[in-house]
């Protein structure tokens, strides 16, 4: 392993130290660059996983993050709402101390976000290590509706990279093709 970046981090009376690390020997695995995993991106399932040739498959379920930003949201909405009957004590000390509630859950959508991408992208890789394939290919999604608000806030964009980053780390290939009748099943 080598260092790369360290930071202390002050909370409050709690003390971080933040390592990021790089593995130098990545890991060897029998891949076959000829066996596909597909990954098929959705809604309701985050992630459809197929084996080419094979009847292996295996999902995860989505919703999580679908979840998560609606709690938030209604956590945020009654903070809003109770502004209405703050102290004086929040009152007296300017917009910023008003804020402070709201500014806690700021972050929280995207981190959220941003830590599940990163589960399920290492969930799909080591399912394509288990599996022995040496290519991922996954659906060529540039194209999707941005006027749509449920699917403006996909991190579709966010996951197929993290994948990418983590099949390079392992040594798998990755491809994206035209994701029309992807859902089906191939005939041949």
């Amino acid at each position: 392993y080598k260092l790369c970046d360290s930071q202390f981090k002050v909370d409050g009376n709690d003390y971080y130290v933040l390592l990021t690390i790089e593995d130098l020997a990545p890991e060897h695995h029998a891949l076959d660059p000829d066996k596909i995993l597909g990954v098929d991106l959705g809604v309701s399932k985050a992630a459809v996983m197929a084996v080419g040739g094979s009847q292996k498959f295996a999902t995860i379920e989505g919703g999580e993050i679908t979840a998560f930003r609606k709690r938030i949201e209604k956590q945020r909405i009654s903070k809003r709402n109770q502004f209405r009957y703050a102290s004086e004590n929040r009152r007296g000390h300017g917009r910023k101390t008003l804020m402070k509630p709201l500014d806690h859950l700021s972050n929280k959508i995207e981190n959220y976000k941003n830590a599940t991408n990163h589960r399920y992208a290492r969930n799909i890789v080591d399912y394509a290590i288990k599996n022995g394939c040496g290519s991922i290919q996954l659906e060529e999604l540039s194209k999707i509706n941005q006027d749509n608000t449920f699917l403006a806030t996909w991190s579709y964009y966010d996951l197929q990279t993290k994948i990418e980053e983590k099949a390079k780390i392992a040594g798998i290939l990755t491809n994206k093709i035209k994701p029309n009748y992807t859902s089906q099943r191939c005939n041949r």
